[in-house]
């Protein structure tokens, strides 16, 4: 028995005769480890050989190897597979696409939300590096001096990325934003003509031929630009959506990936419905907070396609906790930032400096004294507020995010030491503690565990490389194994591990079509993780100015991870990178797997493929300064306010969090 909490048995599987083994000894064997193979199967004990880049035996092996690794005690699993990243631009300078490598991903997509760098021309890379500022908080200058542009085309990108070596695979998507202002130009935000169709359909058609994974867009008015306005391709009607499924059918299909705000459920399951069904390409989308009615109605319809289709068309992904916002005193958000003083006087202070000025008692009874020039504003009320902030780290200092809202928020710690919650923050921010405010109204994550265990609904939404000043969420795999399968107390309590590492790996990897990884067994990549379960935990969250040009993110590390390796080589040790570098781009993964139909082989052409238009987007807008909301509106509210200025065009948010949030009733 490894853990209370699982059951072990020792097995023998997938062992080739001694009398078939290969006189030669294997590179690595992992000897007398607890093997978690991907497939959702119990964990056994085993031994693990591998050849180059593949597992050679599994089982009760008596083999030679050029390096014996002992792992008894430890659990051995396949690679993760994080499928929602928007490493397009840390790819360019940092090999290691940290923090994802850190919590033993072995294999990420990137190109998600209709967001990226390619196709590209010279005159556009401003633009499309401004789109990434604003929908992913991704520090312009960091983008402007990291990314070594050494491309135009889609293909052009593909073969630079070709020659990068990092420290995971990586898949890369073709976004909507790039390829309409490619082929549109100026006119990228208005209706595209026939024969920017035509353009779009040929160049989707190009990406997917020469490796894209798939295709991504965004139709959420979260998604703005800089100036406010929705991104390219949020309004997209019916025939260019057409247009886009022809191009990637022309091209060997790939994943459709799509986050939107289903303002019209029934509108936008029929054009995904009917569209993936026609040109037999999956579809994935975000499936974030919304109306339980429509959750429900969605989860049923993907499993009525499905059905019918005899095949995983469509699924949905969802993040495997609540994001929250991260704060501290050398962080860009904290309940103080906003207030006259701080701004003056404060803001400017190295960190020590900083830190040594707030000790002052006098300094303290400034800042409570004065008013923040943000208000009351609708954002400020969810990450600021003390009954929607909570101390990140607990008695055993380890990270907690499912939390009771009305026990352990700091308004309800305030009120339990009879002191003012203002007061109480402050002092845990000069004393270095890290504040955590969800920006869902659930702070206990019953739902999202139901939600997670679903049989279409896949673990996404991580965002490494993205909303680097707000929250780092790329550490999702070792919360899912550390909290759902070990430690959780909450509601059902724990989630069995063979579960958890199954949807870190065979099911996200089978999404994108990676069949020769995310499981265990003969044959497949030696893609693998050893982890002390026992000692397996998120560090605290920190930042860091290694970004280029000295920016600032959120970091975050972990202990328990013994080694990760990648194409039979070991990249990290103790958590550490070893500096091998095995990674490479991957190209068209999901295309072999496929039996797109073009459109010249559906039954009635575009006839049969024309319906309502899409409403994926909803027509309440709201100015920038009384956002609330995700990450996107987070930020842009917190500018708006901070500059004292209001755009004239605003931003949509949607979900649970408008209702509850902005009113101020549930927080």
């Amino acid at each position: 028995i490894l853990h209370p909490a699982f059951s072990i048995y020792i097995v023998t599987c997938n062992v080739i005769p001694t009398s078939k083994m290969c006189a030669q000894p294997c590179d690595f064997l992992f000897r007398g480890g607890t093997v978690v193979d991907g497939t959702g199967a119990p964990p056994f004990i085993a031994d693990v050989a591998v050849r180059g880049d593949r597992i050679e035996q599994i089982g009760a092996l008596d083999v030679q190897a050029r390096e014996v690794v002992d792992v008894a005690g430890l659990i051995v699993t396949p690679g993760f597979v994080d499928i929602h990243t928007h490493y397009d631009g840390q790819v360019t300078w940092d090999p290691f696409l940290s923090p994802s490598t850190q919590h033993g991903v072995t294999t990420v997509l990137f190109g998600n939300c209709g967001v990226g760098f390619a196709p590209c021309k010279r005159q556009d890379r401003k633009k499309l590096i401004d789109i990434l500022v604003s929908v992913e908080d991704i520090p312009g200058t960091a983008l402007h001096e990291g990314i070594q542009w050494s491309w135009e085309s889609y293909p052009e990108y593909l073969e630079s990325l070709s020659k990068l070596r990092t420290a995971c695979d990586f898949m890369t998507m073709l976004p909507h934003v790039p390829l309409r202002v490619y082929a549109m130009g100026d006119r990228a935000q208005g209706t595209p003509t026939e024969e920017d169709l035509h353009c779009m359909r040929e160049l989707v058609a190009e990406a997917m031929q020469h490796g894209a994974a798939g295709f991504s867009t965004s139709r959420t008015l979260m998604h703005r630009d800089l100036e406010g306005v929705p991104i390219s391709g949020s309004y997209a009607s019916r025939e260019e959506l057409i247009q886009i499924f022809a191009g990637m059918a022309d091209g060997g299909g790939g994943l459709f990936e799509i986050l939107e705000d289903f303002a019209d459920v029934d509108r936008e399951i029929d054009w995904m419905g009917s569209l993936s069904q026609a040109f037999r390409i999956p579809v994935s989308f975000a499936l974030a907070a919304r109306e339980a009615e429509d959750e429900k109605k969605l989860l049923k319809w993907m499993e009525d396609v499905n059905r019918v289709a005899r095949t995983e068309l469509i699924t949905a992904q969802t993040a495997a906790k609540t994001q929250g916002s991260l704060q501290s005193l050398q962080s860009k958000y904290h309940p103080f930032a906003g207030h006259p003083t701080f701004i003056d006087q404060l803001a400017h202070l190295p960190h020590t400096a900083l830190v040594s000025a707030m000790r002052s008692p006098k300094m303290k009874a400034t800042l409570l004294s004065e008013p923040s020039v943000f208000a009351d504003a609708p954002f400020a009320r969810v990450i600021f507020n003390p009954a929607n902030l909570f101390p990140l780290i607990d008695g055993e200092g380890v990270p907690r995010y499912e939390r009771v809202r009305m026990q352990e928020s700091f308004a309800a710690l305030a009120k339990a030491q009879k002191v003012d919650a203002m007061s109480l923050i402050y002092d845990a921010l000069v004393q270095g503690t890290v504040l955590w405010a969800p920006l869902e109204a659930a702070t206990e994550l019953h739902d999202k565990v139901e939600l997670m265990l679903h049989k279409h609904v896949r673990i996404g939404l991580g965002d490494g490389g993205a909303h680097l000043g707000i929250f780092q969420e790329a550490g999702c795999p070792t919360f899912m194994i550390a909290h759902y399968a070990r430690d959780r107390n909450f509601g059902v309590g724990r989630v069995p591990l063979e579960r958890i590492i199954k949807m870190l790996t065979m099911d996200t990897a089978n999404l994108c079509g990676l069949t020769d990884r995310g499981q265990i067994a003969v044959g497949q990549r030696a893609d693998l993780n050893v982890i002390d379960l026992s000692k397996l935990n998120l560090t605290t969250p920190y930042v860091v100015d290694d970004l280029p040009n000295g920016a600032k993110r959120w970091m975050q590390s972990a202990n328990g991870y013994k080694l990760t390796m990648l194409a039979g080589q070991i990249t990290f040790a103790n958590g550490q990178p070893t500096g091998a570098l095995p990674g490479r781009l991957v190209r068209h993964p999901l295309r072999p797997h496929l039996h797109v139909r073009t459109l010249d082989q559906i039954v009635g052409g575009l006839s049969e493929l024309r319906g309502p238009e899409p409403r994926s987007t909803n027509d309440q807008l709201v100015e920038d300064a009384q956002l609330v909301g995700g990450a996107s509106a987070m930020r842009r509210a917190f500018d708006a306010n901070r500059a004292e200025k209001i755009s004239s065009v605003g931003q949509f948010l949607s979900g649970e969090l408008l209702r509850t949030g902005a009113a101020g009733s549930k927080l």
